[in-house]
């Protein structure tokens, strides 16, 4: 399944001239965690999240400048606090994210989740072939599909098995079952190959856990 299937197309989006108090208030009365921040082609430019928005609540306490003295400390050991840095920001595009972590419409479900994990990120926004924004994916939408019982599971896989644009045209396989996530096929291929390709297939849909298979290719058999 591909992530343009799941995503949620009305995105919350802001521009890098959005002020500070507009971030705050698209947050809160639309109840999401992070922002994509979009240039006039709504291409993806980079992300304000709650984080970057509580750095400056973070920062207020110090007097000015005791901050300003631990900024220069920090620029001349070679680095700066990213945190301090953002807290003077007073838009969008002075305190987001940068580059965002995006991802093209038509990659995985898994792939979405790898990202996500990889780089600790809770949402994703899905772009097109010329990086404009389509949509967004949370970890949350993603757990919406991998919650699903043994029976919509089954459903799905006997559909695949039938399905030529998504299996081998000429194999018996067959379901025997799902349980705990766990598939279990039985039947014959063509070629190993044809039994690995769905193997694969099968194991890509969202809520598998694990395949057995309990099949052999014709040509093996034949020389057993």
């Amino acid at each position: 399944m591909e992530v343009r299937e799941v995503m949620t197309t009305e995105v919350v989006v802001a521009r890098p001239e959005t002020p500070l108090p507009e971030l705050v208030e698209l947050m809160v009365t639309r109840n999401v965690t992070g922002l994509p921040v979009v240039d006039s082609e709504r291409r993806v430019v980079g992300v304000v999240t709650e984080a970057d928005l509580l750095a400056r609540q973070a920062y207020t306490d110090e007097e000015p400048p005791r901050r300003l003295l631990a900024l220069v400390a920090e620029l001349l050991r070679g680095s700066t606090d990213q945190w301090a840095e953002k807290a003077s920001g007073l838009t969008a595009g002075e305190i987001m994210t940068t580059p965002a972590r995006t991802l093209a419409g038509w990659r995985s479900l898994r792939s979405a989740a790898t990202v996500m994990l990889r780089h600790g990120v809770k949402r994703l926004p899905i772009v097109d072939r010329d990086g404009r924004l389509v949509g967004i994916v949370s970890r949350r939408d993603l757990l919406r599909l991998f919650h699903r019982s043994d029976d919509e599971l089954a459903d799905e896989v006997r559909r695949l098995l039938a399905d030529p644009l998504h299996c081998p045209e000429r194999h018996g396989v067959t379901l025997v079952d799902v349980d705990g996530g766990v598939v279990r096929l039985e039947g014959w291929t063509s070629t190993d190959e044809d039994a690995h390709f769905i193997e694969r297939t099968v194991h890509a849909v969202p809520g598998v856990v694990d395949v057995r298979m309990g099949t052999k290719s014709r040509r093996s058999a034949g020389a057993a």
